[in-house]
């Protein structure tokens, strides 16, 4: 003879009856509606907690300036979840603001996840600025390079070009797929305005779709790049290389 659980079940028999004794149909039910109020409780929680990372998954940027029908509100959600792109405040994204050499250094740092050491390599760029750093890693990394007098310049604005080959250098680090098919132009009226040394970085831009014309059609290669721009591009970007 073996017990099944409780000593006054016996091969799922009822023994007599003893004084307290749970019957075989009471445990049972007993048993059946302990299981079903676990179960409810444990549907809670994950409920609860499906529902609470949910929200914060879904917590829109603390950008006032950004609105959400405006058609770069998307790109600066993607650059501000992924730690990317910070605000000029922390209300303010600014963005029509114009993007600098230090922004760019530091964005692409970022986005590399990397970190190094200050070295005095240019007399304008002071240890402890927000850049500092990361002009250090895109310099050693060719990622950016100073000018002739050797100067980095920080505040100078980046034209649309200049970005394309800074991208490039950075995705040829990262060893993702700098390749163009061979036969690739610029179609583009002012495709012609470009600097011989930007046309190759532009195509590569413009193949992988993350620089496209501009409302009127055109490349605008020695225009600036706005900060909304620059979000919806890195958007781009990471969506075709990174993901």
């Amino acid at each position: 003879m073996f017990f099944l659980g409780h000593p006054d079940i016996m091969c799922g028999i009822e023994a007599a009856p003893r004084k307290g004794a749970i019957k075989l149909e009471e445990f049972t039910m007993r048993n059946t509606t302990l299981k079903k109020s676990l179960c409810v409780l444990l549907a809670v929680l994950m409920l609860f907690g499906l529902l609470n990372s949910t929200a914060l998954g879904n917590q829109r940027h603390p950008f006032t300036d950004v609105q959400p029908d405006a058609w770069y509100n998307d790109a600066v959600q993607f650059v501000w979840e992924n730690g990317i792109m910070v605000g000029t405040s922390e209300t303010q994204f600014s963005p029509n603001a114009t993007l600098t050499r230090a922004m760019v250094a530091t964005i692409l740092y970022r986005m590399a996840d990397a970190d190094v050491a200050f070295e005095a390599i240019f007399p304008d760029v002071a240890e402890g600025r927000f850049y500092a750093n990361a002009v250090v890693w895109a310099y050693h990394n060719g990622v950016v390079t100073g000018f002739p007098d050797g100067s980095f310049r920080p505040a100078d604005l980046v034209t649309r070009q200049e970005f394309a080959a800074m991208l490039f250098r950075y995705a040829e680090l990262m060893g993702y797929d700098i390749t163009v098919s061979e036969d690739f132009g610029l179609d583009f009226p002012d495709a012609g305005l470009a600097a011989n040394w930007a046309t190759s970085y532009l195509e590569w831009a413009v193949y992988n779709g993350l620089i496209t014309g501009t409302p009127q059609g055109e490349l605008n290669p020695r225009g600036t790049t706005t900060r909304a721009e620059c979000a919806t591009i890195l958007m781009r970007f990471v969506q075709t290389f990174a993901d």
